[in-house]
């Protein structure tokens, strides 16, 4: 409002210019901005004299005619007459434009009015203002016309009453699609300043249809921003509030989070508000970013690149209000819409870097959960962003994948297969043999990316899965994956029967597992079973999937018209002879790992012992010497070196009341030892190999005959007898050996392993998926120390292993 002092009064004429462009000053007058911006500068000027504590109330009131008044309880315009116009000083405020007392240097208010144009402005833009002061005991009224006088300033009656009243008509030849007052926005408005001032009580009056309010707020800006947050799901019910002032800016700051993704910054200078904000706003922006920016990448919540900025996450579900108040603050413009003092900006900066922050780190769990709020945003808006350069990149890579997928003739999934090959030499052969009907087929060039170790943004970078997801169809998100757009409902995956093949094959479905899940859980994966081995038997052909398979076709190939037997005429035809090698070979695979831990010349001579001992022998010294003294000199008689041999000790362990052997092998000089876990010697394995070696000894005892088609051969133990039969099987065998699919012709890949009628294939499926997770991230995850104690652990249990 204005000062008493008629001295403090400078003058800046001239309102020709404000009805010539009234945007200017008002803002836009063909929509309702600067039609309600009149009253917002008519209500200004009461909050000013609220600000410094002469008003408390204010009756705001909306007339039956297109008109609008604005009562207050202030100290009133002055009314004396200016020394040097020789008019009044109401007048001189209403009428000619920057005049007021904010513009003397050497008054210390921080009101919203300041430049001089509010009231002067509305007069202006007016048909008809009429202006009553309540001041001095007296009531002046005065009546204008298009900002011109109709008459003085004059005394109309006496009162004990203080304020200022103005009633204004528009002039609808500014305002020409504007015709009505908005009790919404008007209400919106005043909320706002009974938040911002918390001491005023506003009554807000609408005679067209009997509308009222009453507007007073106690708890000031922190009741604002629980009005703003009423219907919103919060992330913290405390509100951070900062009250201070610093370098003769008084700053007022509320801030609070909630789940939405919208961010509400209200800015207010003087109580007026900044619908663009400004430098406060960008104070406020900037050290909210920083903090959060430093908790999140230094406890790497989220792995630092140069580029990423994590700016519009932060602010995610900000809602907060920021006053400040100062001396001759900068805007952009007449209307105040943007505040450009630069000092304000370092000054918000620095508060609210530390208190925010000791805020904080005093509420982890507020710090914790808005942290979290920001990743997981984060990472939606990236799957988001990565889909679309996945759908871009699908895009160009279409182009190339043309010339790669040879596809099916069949639109019906149902009837639709896609074989996944290995290699382009092998993919050749499969688009040749394969029937075109139903089947595609598209080459993978070598080993997929490991996804269970990569980022999402290495997968959708990698060529071969971008290429795979196109011709299968969809997306790789788990969360958007439309099975109704798969194009095959068989996809088959096709490698060679070799460890390089096994390997690509696990990488593929660790890709489909993590990736599409659906398509598992479907049924739609399924693994081809190419041979490793073609054989040829006179006329005949047939192929062998690998080593396992082919060892059973020799067996019962050799043991076709054989029989084994000894001088004590213990025979074992086809059936027993059969049983007999697999129990031998099962045997020698098991000693093979136990002699991963222990020296093969110690376990196979334990083995062979014709003495056994078991768990309860162990508790008896002289038991346990004899056998050691046993086993130790049959090794030494076999080596028969002095540089190589071995010696024992019997160690008692008191706690498990028993004697422990320990083993030394003495090499050229050095002594390795080696303790045999007792456990061994009472494990069914221990007993399995010990019974068949002996069982095996005593067969072969000086002798045994093999007889084969009439050929016979003297053997002296198991092993000599199985080298001599599958020898002989070699001369009615051609038995070829592929090296990888690209080796087949188009013909022998679609005998034996493309055609529906004879092809043998393993369905995938998850019967488990907890363990299923589990055995992924061990196997393929990036903690190569949990990967080596399970293949430790399981070692015995698993023969093939491609670490």
């Amino acid at each position: 409002m204005i000062n008493n002092n008629s001295k403090n009064i400078k003058i800046l004429k001239g309102l020709d210019i404000v009805r010539k462009c009234p945007g200017m000053y008002i803002g836009s007058t063909e929509n309702g901005d600067g039609f309600h911006h009149m009253v917002f500068e008519v209500i200004d000027n009461s909050i000013d004299e609220t600000i410094i504590g002469k008003c408390n109330k204010i009756v705001v009131t909306i007339h039956n005619d297109n008109s609008i008044s604005i009562q207050d309880n202030g100290r009133g315009i002055p009314t004396s007459i200016h020394p040097e116009e020789k008019i009044s000083i109401a007048e001189i405020i209403m009428t000619i434009l920057h005049s007021g007392s904010k513009f003397n240097n050497n008054l210390n208010e921080t009101t919203g009015g300041l430049h001089g144009v509010g009231i002067s402005v509305v007069n202006a833009l007016s048909k008809k203002l009429k202006l009553i002061i309540y001041r001095n005991n007296k009531i002046y009224k005065q009546i204008f016309l298009n900002g011109i006088p109709k008459n003085k300033l004059k005394i109309i009656k006496k009162t004990t009453k203080n304020g200022t009243s103005i009633r204004f008509w528009p002039s609808f030849l500014i305002f020409t699609n504007i015709i009505n007052f908005d009790y919404n926005i008007i209400l919106k408005y005043l909320h706002k300043l009974t938040f911002l001032n918390c001491l005023i009580s506003i009554y807000l009056r609408d005679e067209r249809n009997n509308k009222k309010d009453f507007l007073k707020h106690f708890g000031g800006l922190k009741s604002f921003i629980k009005f703003i947050n009423k219907n919103n799901n919060l992330i913290h019910k405390k509100i951070f509030k900062i009250s201070i002032i610093k370098n003769n800016v008084k700053i007022k700051l509320v801030l609070q989070w909630n789940y939405n993704n919208n961010k509400k910054i209200y800015c207010f200078t003087n109580n007026v508000q900044q619908i663009d904000g400004g430098s406060h706003l960008s104070g406020l922006k900037y050290a909210i970013i920083k903090i959060f920016n430093n908790f999140i990448f230094k406890n790497k919540n989220i792995k630092k690149k140069k580029k990423i900025s994590l700016n519009d996450e932060i602010c995610s579900g900000l809602v907060s209000i920021i006053s400040v108040k100062l001396n001759n603050p900068k805007f952009s413009s007449q209307t105040k819409d943007k505040l450009v003092s630069l000092k304000v900006k370092k000054i918000i900066e620095l508060v609210v870097i530390k208190k925010l922050t000791k805020f904080l780190n005093k509420y982890k769990n507020i710090k914790k959960n808005i942290i979290k709020k920001i990743i997981n945003l984060y990472k939606s808006k990236e799957i988001e962003r990565k889909s679309r350069e996945i759908s871009r990149k699908k895009d160009l890579i279409n182009l190339n994948l043309i010339s790669k997928l040879a596809n099916c003739q069949e639109n019906n999934p149902i009837f639709s297969e896609l074989y996944l090959v290995e290699g382009d030499s092998a993919g050749g052969s499969a688009k040749q043999g394969r029937d075109r009907k139903t089947q595609a087929i598209l080459p993978l060039k070598g080993k997929i990316l490991n996804v269970e170790k990569a980022n999402f943004n290495k997968i959708i970078n990698s060529q071969e899965i971008i290429s795979l997801v196109s011709a299968i169809g969809g997306f790789i998100e788990k969360e958007k994956y439309n099975i109704n757009k798969i194009k095959y409902n068989k996809i088959i995956i096709m490698t060679d029967a070799d460890i390089d093949g096994s390997h690509i094959r696990t990488l593929l479905l660790t890709f489909f597992y993590r990736q599409i899940p659906e398509i598992i859980k479907k049924g739609f994966i399924y693994i081809a079973q190419p041979p490793l081995y073609k054989i040829k038997i006179k006329n005949k052909k047939y192929y062998v999937k690998d080593d396992k398979n082919m060892n059973k076709y020799k067996i019962n190939i050799a043991l076709e018209n054989t029989i084994l037997y000894n001088k004590k005429n213990i025979n074992f035809k086809k059936k027993s002879l059969k049983k007999l090698i697999y129990e031998y070979l099962i045997i020698k695979k098991k000693i093979k790992n136990i002699n991963k831990k222990y020296p093969y010349d110690l376990i196979i001579n334990l083995l062979n012992l014709s003495f056994y001992i078991g768990l309860n022998n162990f508790n008896n010294y002289k038991i346990i010497k004899k056998w050691l003294l046993m086993l130790v000199n049959k090794i030494n008689k076999i080596l028969k070196k002095n540089s190589i041999y071995y010696t024992f000790k019997i160690v008692k362990n008191i706690k498990k009341k028993i004697f422990e052997p320990l083993f030394c092998k003495n090499i050229y000089g050095n002594n390795i030892y080696y303790k045999i876990n007792i456990e061994f010697f009472n494990s069914i394995e221990y007993k399995k190999i010990f019974f068949l070696n002996n069982k095996l000894y005593l067969m072969f005892l000086n002798y045994a005959i093999i007889n084969r088609k009439n050929n016979t051969k003297l053997v002296s133990s198991f092993e000599e007898t199985l080298n001599w039969l599958f020898k002989e099987i070699l001369k009615d065998l051609n038995i070829k050996r592929y090296k990888g699919l690209g080796e087949m012709n188009p013909e022998q890949l679609w005998e034996s392993t493309m055609n529906p009628k004879n092809r043998n294939m393993l369905n995938v499926t998850i019967k488990d998926s907890i363990y299923a997770n589990k055995l992924f991230n061990i196997l393929m995850g990036d903690n190569v120390e949990i990967r080596r104690n399970f293949i430790k652990n399981n070692a015995l249990n698993i023969l093939n292993i491609d670490i």
